[in-house]
C-alpha cells in the first residue's frame, strides 16, 4: 500500500507491506526497514523496529487527518491514499458536511472561527490542548462553519464533534 503523507510540515511517501500477522515492511521516502507491530488496544500499538520499542497511539480527526502519539509525543499526520483521488484532482469524499472531531481528550484553548465563517482547506478551526501540547484542528475542505459544538475552556472527549463544515 502506497500513501502520501504529511507529518508536521514534511511530505513523505509511505509504503507498507504486511509480511505476517505482526511483521510489516515499510519504506518512508528512501529509508526502508521492518517492524514488529502489535495492536495492544484499539488504535494503540507496540512497535519494535531495529531493536527500539515505541508506544504508538493514533487519534483520528477524520478526513485522513490524525494525531499520532509516539512515546507520548504527538505529531499531526495527514494521509492521502492516491487511489481515492478523482480524475478531477480532488478527494473523492470532499462533498457534504464534515464533522471535525477531537482526536483525543483535552481542553478547548481557543476557537479560531465563528459560525457562518467561510474557511479554506487546512485552515485552523479550534485549538485543543491534549497531553500538554496544543493542536490546531484544521478544516478538511473549503466551506462554511455550520455549527460549533464546543466553547473555549471546555473539556472534550476523544471522538467528540468540535465543528461542522459545510
Amino acid at each position: 500500500m502506497k500513501l502520501l503523507s504529511t507529518i508536521g510540515d514534511t511530505q513523505v511517501t509511505l509504503e507498507l507491506q504486511r509480511d505476517s500477522s505482526s511483521s510489516v515492511s515499510f519504506r518512508i521516502d528512501d529509508d526502508s526497514g521492518k517492524a514488529d507491530i502489535r495492536e495492544i488496544a484499539p488504535l494503540t500499538y507496540s512497535v519494535i523496529e531495529a531493536g527500539r520499542h515505541y508506544d504508538v497511539r493514533i487519534y483520528e480527526r477524520g478526513s485522513g487527518m490524525f494525531d499520532v502519539a509516539v512515546n507520548g509525543e504527538a505529531y499531526p499526520v495527514t494521509v492521502t491514499d492516491p487511489r481515492r483521488w478523482t480524475q478531477a484532482g480532488g478527494a473523492s469524499d470532499a462533498s457534504g458536511p464534515r464533522k471535525i472531531k477531537a482526536s483525543m481528550p483535552g481542553k478547548v484553548v481557543k476557537l479560531l472561527v465563528q459560525e457562518g465563517d467561510e474557511v479554506d482547506a487546512a485552515q485552523g478551526l479550534v485549538i485543543v490542548e491534549a497531553m500538554k501540547m496544543q493542536n490546531a484542528m484544521k478544516s478538511p475542505k473549503a466551506g462554511r462553519v455550520a455549527v460549533i459544538e464546543v466553547s473555549e475552556g471546555g473539556s472534550v472527549a476523544a471522538g467528540e464533534t468540535l465543528v461542522v463544515i459545510e
